[in-house]
Formats: C-alpha cells, sequence, structure tokens
C-alpha cells in the first residue's frame, strides 16, 4: 500500500522567519516624553517649537509654566499645563517622562522652582535633567560675590557704556537666584546637563553654536537667537552629555 504524504506544514519553515517578522511587528517604537519647563519664557517657547518638530508625532510633550496665561499654544498635540502648588500633583505631571529640559531664568523666583521641579523630578521617578542658565550668573558665587574666573561673554557697546557692572557690592537679585538655581542643579544627584548661554535674542538667525566646557573660561558671544540655543539643549539629551558643563555661544 501507498503512503501519502502530507504537504510540508507550515511550522516546517526555517526557524526564525515567522518569529522575527512577529517580533518586529510587535516591538513597539521608543516613545519620548519631555517635559519643559519653564515653557513661557523666550528660550521655553522655542524648545517647545524644536521639540514638536524633532519629535514629529514619536513622542509626547508637556510644556509647564508657572504663568500658564503667557504660554503660546500652537498644537493640540503638546500638553499645556500650568506648574502645580502641591509637590505630589507637580510630581504626577511629570510621570512618565524621559527627561526634563529646564530653563533658569534670571528671575527671582528662578531657585525656588529649581528647588521644586528637583523634588517633583525625584519624587516622579525623572532621572535627566538638562538645565539652561544665563551664563551672567556665573559672575557671582551662591553668597553673591564677585567670581572672577567665570566664563565670560561679549559685551554690546551700548551695554559697556552703562558700565552695567560697575556696582560690585550689589548682586543683580534676578542673576543671584539663577546662580543658586544652577548650583541646585549640579547637586541635584540627577542625571544633569548643564548649558550656560548668553542673552537670549528673539530673532532668527543662521549663526552656528558651538558648546565649550565651562572649566576652560571661554568668552562667549554677546547674545544667542533663541531657536538656536534651543536646538543645543534639545541635543544634548543624549547619554554622552550626562555630566556636562558647557556654554553656548554663535560664531
Amino acid at each position: 500500500m501507498m503512503r501519502l504524504h502530507a504537504p510540508p506544514s507550515r511550522s516546517s519553515r526555517p526557524r526564525g522567519t515567522a518569529a522575527q517578522k512577529d517580533s518586529a511587528m510587535s516591538t513597539p517604537k521608543h516613545r519620548e516624553t519631555l517635559a519643559i519647563v519653564d515653557a513661557a519664557s523666550a528660550l521655553g517657547d522655542a524648545l517647545v517649537s524644536e521639540v514638536y518638530l524633532a519629535l514629529r508625532g514619536s513622542g509626547e510633550i508637556m510644556a509647564l509654566s508657572a504663568h500658564p496665561e503667557n504660554l503660546t499654544h500652537f498644537s493640540r498635540a503638546i500638553s499645556y499645563e500650568a506648574i502645580p502648588h502641591s509637590l505630589d500633583d507637580y510630581a504626577l505631571a511629570l510621570g512618565g517622562a524621559s527627561a526634563l529640559l529646564l530653563v533658569i531664568e534670571e528671575h527671582d523666583q528662578a531657585e525656588a522652582l529649581t528647588t521644586r521641579t528637583i523634588r517633583a523630578m525625584r519624587r516622579a521617578g525623572v532621572r535627566r535633567l538638562i538645565a539652561a542658565a544665563p551664563l551672567d550668573a556665573l559672575a557671582y558665587t551662591v553668597h553673591g560675590t564677585r567670581d572672577a574666573e567665570a566664563p565670560r561673554r561679549e559685551r554690546p557697546l551700548t551695554e559697556r557704556a552703562k558700565k552695567a557692572w560697575a556696582s560690585v557690592g550689589s548682586p543683580n537679585p534676578g542673576l543671584l537666584g539663577a546662580r543658586r538655581a544652577l548650583e541646585l542643579v549640579r547637586r541635584s544627584g540627577l542625571e544633569t546637563t548643564l548649558l550656560l548661554h548668553p542673552p537670549i535674542l528673539v530673532a532668527p538667525g543662521p549663526a552656528t553654536v558651538t558648546r565649550t566646557p565651562a572649566a576652560y573660561a571661554p568668552t562667549a558671544s554677546a547674545e544667542i537667537t533663541a531657536a538656536n540655543a534651543a536646538r543645543a539643549i534639545l541635543a544634548a539629551r543624549t547619554a554622552a552629555s550626562i555630566g556636562a558643563e558647557d556654554v553656548l555661544s554663535e560664531e
């Protein structure tokens, strides 16, 4: 009697072929969730735009500010929120974020905002912090005395004419607040990158941006455009930038 052989079943195909296809289809793509604080500032607003363009639907964006009325709403894909008063609520708002981009402004409330943000990050389990602060803040120590060895920037002629730094004994409250805030970032215990920038210019500009370690005490440009600074800050979210403290400058 002849024996009929059944055709090979699908399971007899080369091992791994179907499994590999199924695995490729089921493996989710990594989605970043970036939080931006304070997103209502000129630099923060530029950061929201640059993050939106960079992620292009492949991630989530949270734009937070203590002054939500000043936030620029330009996409429904972005979550615009007021920074909660409660630390627990703030931590809840940051939950799931891959990284936080913190804009430290020249403001006497900069220290308080940075303190609350770091505490909320710790509570939420968010480890990656990229902070941007005014370079001029390094001209002071946390005690308000001048630091003669800090990096400097070029001074426009009009600013030099006003002798902006003539009053040595009277630290600018806004810069002192920013100086103390950046020190909090340094001592936060998080995975930090600190980028120091000259004054922000809200205007388009094709200039190249450089990053130089602050320890080299470089001389930065007099100003930097918001969009260029935002791109440099966003690019610094890589693991290779953890622990860096650099000065941004336009060429």
